[in-house]
């Protein structure tokens, strides 16, 4: 299960980012998370919850999550879709050369907390 590796990485970057922005508490923390790294957001959050408890200045942290859907682009017709399946075959021209929009995308995009 790689929700528990990610819920430390969030809690160690946030501590991070908190102690070079002077916040003694943080009080939420916006993550956003591509579709393709198959995160379970139940999972990440009931994670993420147990594992604040641990951390000063973290215990009532709320974590949210932004799922990225998966967007891909031809590269010949210029059609962007969202494949169904992981095989990203262009549905207007049938090429198989495309290029990954958004998706794959894995970083905390905001905090709020107090000094």
């Amino acid at each position: 299960m790689h929700e528990g590796t990610i819920a430390r990485e969030i809690i160690r970057t946030a501590k991070e980012e908190a102690l070079k922005a002077g916040m003694e508490k943080i009080s939420t923390i916006k993550v956003v998370i591509g579709e393709m790294h198959a995160v379970v957001e139940d999972a990440l959050i009931f994670l993420f919850d147990l594992m604040k408890k641990e951390e000063e200045g973290m215990e009532d942290t709320i974590l949210s999550v932004e799922k990225k859907p998966v967007v891909v682009r031809c590269k010949k017709c210029g059609n962007e879709f969202r494949p169904e399946k992981p095989i990203f075959i262009c549905p207007s021209c049938g090429s198989m050369e495309t290029e990954l929009i958004s998706g794959d995308e894995m970083y905390i995009e905001s905090m709020e907390g107090e000094n």
